[in-house]
């Protein structure tokens, strides 16, 4: 897989699905969707190991840090040597074995409304399904103003409510999944991880 498809396959909604719609959603769903809601708002910041299966079956480890409101770095193992960082409104795409820079909004990854100062579904990120199960709970959504695109499912463990994983629908309707583990939650992270210079004047970094 290429270094670029493995960004747009973890982090883009953009997959053309049928019927995809904004679900009403019952009593019990809503108050699931608060409880959710209630944890973003109160997340100042975390850090965890990922580990994406790509749809091809292809393993790939790193790490994740991220600090709201705005801030969040992905960094994956060797021999990836892949980052994704935050700065201002884009995240950064830099694969360090080619040089390659590329820039998306971050309001088009699924994980960008965690970063918001103000989280909250129903405004820029609308639900289409949500479900209890198995201690989870599981949301399933897509960016306003984009219903016919893909989808998002984002998994919360419920007692205590902690994000534990994300699914992306890639373009071909198949599935890239992203699993947290070693969850720290509120710990300070040095404000140098969410630094982006750019590499025109300083040079291109190297990957720890």
């Amino acid at each position: 897989m290429t270094s670029r498809r493995l960004l747009l396959s973890t982090l883009l909604v953009g997959a053309t699905l049928p019927g995809l719609a904004r679900a009403a959603l019952s009593s019990q769903q809503q108050a699931l969707v608060d409880r959710v809601t209630q944890w973003m708002r109160g997340l100042e910041s975390l850090t965890a190991t990922f580990v994406q299966v790509a749809p091809d079956g292809t393993l790939s480890t790193g790490r994740l840090w991220i600090r709201r409101p705005g801030q969040m770095r992905m960094q994956y193992d060797p021999p990836a040597q892949i980052l994704l960082v935050t700065s201002d409104w884009r995240l950064v795409f830099y694969d360090a074995k080619t040089k390659q820079v590329n820039y998306i909004p971050v309001a088009q990854t699924p994980i960008g409304f965690l970063l918001s100062e103000d989280p909250n579904f129903g405004q820029e990120v609308l639900i289409r399904d949500v479900a209890s199960a198995g201690g989870e709970i599981v949301i399933e959504a897509f960016r306003k103003g984009a219903e016919d695109q893909g989808s998002v499912q984002l998994v919360f463990a419920e007692k205590p409510v902690e994000l534990r994983r994300w699914t992306v629908l890639d373009p071909g309707g198949t599935r890239t999944v992203v699993t947290l583990s070693d969850v720290q939650i509120n710990q300070r992270i040095d404000p140098d991880r969410f630094v982006w210079r750019d590499p025109q004047m300083f040079g291109y970094p190297k990957l720890d």
